[in-house]
């Protein structure tokens, strides 16, 4: 059920996304395939014991894990992005809270 939804999300995010929100939509399409390759592609290791296909091509269990914490790290960065782009997008032209990176 869950891999459903999520292409179901994917597919949304492709072709219902306004144009006006390209460059948010880059970073959702970004978090949407971080979470997929690390849930659906099996790579962490769970409980002491690695049980993915990473594993069994034979890779270390410490690279899988350094691996997870990479993909879940950029997924957490991407998400603290798109709280900052969604900010700036409701603050004023006049604010100083508004910036321009």
């Amino acid at each position: 059920v869950s891999t459903l939804l999520n292409a179901v999300a994917f597919v949304c995010l492709l072709r219902e996304t306004p144009q006006s929100q390209a460059k948010f939509r880059k970073y959702l399409i970004y978090i949407q395939v971080r979470t997929g390759i690390c849930l659906y592609g099996k790579i962490a290791p769970c409980g002491g014991y690695c049980v993915g296909w990473v594993c069994r091509l034979g890779v270390p269990m410490r690279f899988c894990l350094a691996l997870t914490m990479w993909i879940l790290t950029n997924t957490g960065l991407s998400i603290i992005t798109c709280f900052v782009f969604r900010h700036q997008s409701i603050v004023s032209e006049g604010s100083r809270l508004k910036f321009n990176p």
